[in-house]
């Protein structure tokens, strides 16, 4: 054969092998990397309720919203005397508080509540909650 080598064919091309190879590693490495979907732990929970003013005298009644787009949230009714009690437990942590005039059109109770207040994207009242009871005052500026 005068020193030349001769390559004997396999059927099989370098190419192909590399191919191979490479499907192989990504297989194994994605069977390891299965999407994790962190679960948040919830916060301790809270019990709230209080009064709220605007300037220094009790709102006539209302609806009360503690909102928080991490934490979800709670909601109450104003009596007329200013006070609120959060129906159940809402989770510690930061919320931004609005307040809604409450009843049927013409006898509603808490027409005072300013506008700025009365969403919570707009709302410029922020509490923080503690865990376990809180007693809050909530004073609305006009």
């Amino acid at each position: 054969m005068n020193g030349q080598h001769r390559r004997i064919p396999t059927g099989v091309s370098a190419w192909q092998r590399l191919l191979g190879l490479s499907a192989i590693l990504w297989t194994i490495t994605l069977a390891g990397c299965e999407p994790k979907i962190e679960e948040r732990q919830p916060a301790p929970l809270a019990n709230v309720k209080g009064v709220v003013t605007l300037e220094g005298k009790p709102v006539s009644g209302g609806e009360i919203n503690f909102v928080s787009p991490d934490l979800g949230g709670g909601s109450g009714l104003i009596q007329s005397d200013g006070t609120f009690e959060i129906a159940g437990e809402i989770e510690s942590g930061e919320y931004t508080v609005a307040a809604n005039p409450f009843g049927e059109p013409g006898k509603e109770a808490g027409t005072e509540i300013p506008q700025r207040v009365r969403s919570p994207s707009l709302s410029p009242v922020k509490v923080t909650i503690s865990p376990g009871a809180n007693d809050l005052s909530i004073e609305l500026k006009q």
